[in-house]
């Protein structure tokens, strides 16, 4: 039993380790990896790349209400002034958009973007705890759910595009305050 459990252990380090989120600090010592400006500016604009040409592959492919009753989760947890509400919020989006992702029928792209989308889900999650006043993180996906109805590939990828962008201009006013704490040193994926 306990090797099985520390096998599973050393497989889950190995994930993380392999992802970026953990580091070596010593032969027995693994820390969490520092994010750094670099790291979160390249992994924002790949997902600004690659998020909105998913959802234009997604058109025609996609649950529509599915995606209606994700964005009814997300809505009614996008005000929030406890913490694990907003941790609850941003699974409740990563959900969304892993659900647009996965419409696509494309194993490569949604390989990829997984693991992006879990590189920003990281970010958002420290920016939300480095964040104490009560905040409202919704909006948008009513505007993605009407473009992907309608049909309107060029529509999709513009209000998709926007609404990151939204998220990430949290971030980066979080990293200008000096409340989200960056490492220095160069990124390595």
């Amino acid at each position: 039993m306990a090797g099985e459990r520390s096998a599973g252990v050393g497989a889950a380090l190995g994930f993380l380790h392999q992802a970026g989120f953990v580091e070596s600090a010593g032969p027995r010592t693994q820390i969490v990896a520092p994010l750094t400006l670099a790291s979160i500016r390249e992994i924002f604009q790949l997902r600004n790349l690659m998020e909105p040409a998913a959802a234009q592959f997604a058109v025609g492919k996609i649950d529509i209400s599915l995606l209606r009753d994700l964005n009814a989760e997300c809505e009614a947890r996008s005000s929030f002034t406890d913490r694990n509400e907003g941790y609850r919020y941003l699974d409740a989006n990563y959900r969304f958009h892993s659900a647009i992702v996965g419409a696509t029928g494309m194993p490569h792209l949604q390989k990829w973007l997984a693991f992006i989308q879990e590189s920003v889900l990281r970010i958002m999650w420290i920016s939300l705890a480095a964040e104490t006043r009560a905040q409202s993180w919704g909006g948008g996906h009513d505007e993605i759910i009407q473009a992907l109805e309608s049909g309107d590939r060029e529509k999709v990828a513009e209000v998709c595009l926007e609404h990151l962008q939204k998220g990430q201009q949290i971030v980066y006013e979080l990293i200008v305050e000096g409340r989200i704490p960056l490492s220095h040193t160069s990124w390595r994926p």
